[in-house]
């Protein structure tokens, strides 16, 4: 497992989503995984990420926006560091 676990919930942000996933992946983070929550985005998310990034980032799709606080509670479940940002 990793040590840290970057946590994003999104919701229809693909642009930003991107931006972001790139500029985790330039700082090149030792011994963490990037997980993403998709909060029910009708926007193509979970598919352009997935294209995009494919093993890179774990993906979690919501089929519905179940708010910020219980997608963060999903995410820190399924978060698998030791260590959640």
């Amino acid at each position: 497992s990793s040590k840290l676990s970057i946590l994003v919930v999104t919701w229809n942000s693909w642009g930003d989503l991107e931006r972001l996933l790139d500029s985790l992946l330039r700082a090149d983070v030792a011994d963490s995984e990037i997980l993403v929550i998709d909060n029910g985005s009708v926007d193509d998310t979970p598919a352009r990420l997935a294209a995009r990034y494919g093993e890179r980032v774990r993906l979690h799709v919501n089929p519905v926006n179940l708010g910020l606080p219980p997608a963060v509670n999903l995410g820190l479940r399924l978060a698998r560091g030791e260590y959640v940002m």
